[in-house]
């Protein structure tokens, strides 16, 4: 699957910060859906000619109900992700990424729980590395305390 960023992200991810969900949405108002989910959506309700302001709103909206990332799907009606979409997502620092056409959304969703458990994976192995290095530095004779 060939999810790219649509824009620059400033910083990784974080682990916490991880998305708990991935949902479909095809309603102007994503509010009812999340709590720290990736949104996947199409061009659909914006239209090609969207108003000027509509992106921005859009995605405010999504931050406040916690949206951890945008999806966007590239056809039936854009061809590509618009700008004002990706410079609202750039000013709210929420993750967008863009969906090739004929990507569906549970693909979608598959690798989002790809990455997810990865990066859960590896914070696992992070964590556990520095316990096994904090009970050797305590087993020694001379302990550090």
């Amino acid at each position: 699957m060939d999810l790219r960023p649509a824009a620059v992200l400033r910083e990784p991810l974080a682990v916490p910060d991880l998305p708990r969900a991935v949902r479909v949405f095809f309603a102007v108002d994503a509010r009812p859906v999340f709590g720290c989910a990736v949104l996947a959506r199409t061009g659909l309700g914006a239209g090609s000619g969207a108003r000027a302001g509509y992106f921005a709103e859009y995605v405010a909206r999504i931050v406040a109900a916690g949206g951890a990332a945008l999806g966007f799907g590239l056809a039936p009606v854009f061809d590509t992700v618009p700008p004002a979409l990706v410079t609202a997502c750039d000013a709210q620092g929420l993750p967008l990424l863009e969906v090739p056409p004929r990507t569906t959304f549970s693909g979608v969703a598959r690798a989002v729980w790809q990455l997810m458990a990865q990066a859960r994976l590896a914070e696992l192995r992070r964590v556990t590395e520095a316990q096994q290095s904090l009970a050797a530095a305590a087993s020694r004779p001379d302990p550090v305390l």
